[in-house]
């Protein structure tokens, strides 16, 4: 289980620039990324975690970038799940109003194989608009995600992760649908 959680956090580390918090509303903080070679301002969100009785965990969080010439906004959720069954193979997504989402593979492979099982890990990005997340400020916003094998997820962008990530996009100038 221990390493597996150390795995999760060296890919969010990694690839993400972040590393999980215990709870969404915990203090980790937004972080913001940009340099001179970039067309976008990238901020990266609050980090939401459920962890597997057995083994394993899903990482999940908001990313949103700005565009430097004409400040628009484009919402990802980063989502990893790190498991011990047979690959899962996310592929499609929806959100509570049954409004298919966009879901993008970035990563997903064996970590190690045992006797009984195999590890995996899959990273997925899923495309999300800024007025949903506008509509869903106040409340939280559930995105439910299928995948090949196994059981649907559904997972909750919580009221402070999308307030929070809403006001650092406003700061850096970010022009979104609700605007």
């Amino acid at each position: 289980m221990q390493k597996m959680r150390l795995l999760a956090v060296a890919v969010l580390v990694a690839v993400l620039g972040v590393a999980p918090a215990a709870r969404a509303e915990d203090t980790h903080k937004i972080t913001v990324e940009t340099d001179e070679f970039s067309r976008y301002i990238t901020i990266n969100g609050l980090i939401a975690e459920e962890k597997y009785p057995d083994v394993g965990a899903r990482v999940w969080s908001i990313h949103s970038f700005v565009g430097k010439a004409d400040h628009s906004v484009t919402h990802r959720i980063f989502f990893y799940d790190g498991y011990q069954s047979a690959r899962k193979g996310y592929y499609a997504a929806v959100d509570e109003t049954a409004e298919p989402l966009k879901v993008d593979k970035i990563k997903g492979h064996n970590i190690r194989c045992g006797r009984q099982a195999c590890a995996h890990e899959e990273l997925v990005s899923i495309t999300i608009s800024d007025l949903s997340l506008r509509e869903h400020m106040g409340t939280g916003y559930r995105v439910k995600l299928y995948p090949k094998n196994g059981e649907a997820c559904i997972i909750t962008l919580t009221p402070t992760m999308i307030s929070q990530q809403l006001a650092a996009v406003a700061e850096q100038g970010g022009v979104g649908a609700g605007e």
